[in-house]
């Protein structure tokens, strides 16, 4: 293997291990829908909670299976506690 190639692969394995920062990015923070998950049975990413039929949950599951079934209680997680 001559320098050419072994420069090559050199390069090659930079730019797709990448700088090496160890620096993680921030998730983007989204913004709160609190008040239309209250008025409309869903959840807010932001805040990190759900509501349905006006009721704050903190299970995100609970409140999609509760989306899903029409207020069938708990998520299996929730429920085997």
């Amino acid at each position: 293997m001559g320098i050419k190639q072994i420069v090559l692969l050199g390069a090659l394995a930079f730019c797709f291990g990448g700088c090496g920062s160890s620096e993680k990015a921030e998730p983007a923070k989204t913004e709160c829908v609190c008040e239309t998950a209250k008025a409309e049975n869903g959840w807010c990413e932001s805040c990190g909670v759900g509501y349905v039929g006006g009721e704050k949950m903190e299970c995100k599951a609970c409140v999609d299976k509760n989306m899903e079934t029409a207020g069938a209680g708990k998520c299996e997680a929730c429920a085997a506690k």
